[in-house]
């Protein structure tokens, strides 16, 4: 398969884009219809997790290299066992809102990162072989560090009426 092609800047934009495309007419894509090579690299920030019948709970079964770090791989762990103040672990911490509402799920925020702060975005997809079941996600997630600013100070305009100047 040819690698899908978004003009979108953002991961999770380019990611929706290709969710509703392999979709095509059903209320979410099936299994077979996620191609990890059809992503290029945007496929180094993505996993995908699958219901588990004899676990009762999500599982990954398969995740991108800049998601999958540390010591210990999260392949065919559960989505509770991701190590916490991750990237993936961000990511699914919004299953159970996007299982209760069926819909994709975007989230972003600041989090700290030992000294520094991310600014991250997560987009958590769902997947299924049958129509009325999530069976799955597809999940997306990226960051950037944000840049310590001094904090700017507003200094009274002596040109502005009711202003005091000092």
């Amino acid at each position: 398969m040819a690698i899908f092609f978004s003009a979108e800047r953002r991961l999770v934009l380019r990611l929706l884009d290709y969710w509703q495309n392999v979709r095509e007419t059903r209320r979410w894509p099936r299994f077979t219809s996620i191609e990890p090579t059809a992503l290029g690299p945007d496929w180094l920030n993505c996993a995908l997790l699958r219901w588990s019948e004899s676990s009762g709970c999500f599982r990954f079964t398969a995740i991108g290299a800049a998601l999958d770090t540390g010591e210990a791989s999260l392949l065919d762990k559960v989505a509770a066992e991701c190590p916490p103040d991750t990237l993936v672990g961000y990511a699914v911490e919004s299953i159970d809102r996007a299982l209760a509402r069926q819909v994709p799920m975007s989230l972003g925020a600041e989090r700290p990162r030992g000294d520094e702060t991310i600014l991250y975005r997560s987009i958590i997809l769902p997947l299924g072989d049958e129509e009325e079941t999530i069976g799955g996600f597809l999940l997306g997630v990226n960051c950037r560090v944000l840049q310590h600013v001094e904090k700017i100070v507003e200094f009274p305009n002596p040109d502005r009426p009711g202003q005091p100047a000092t």
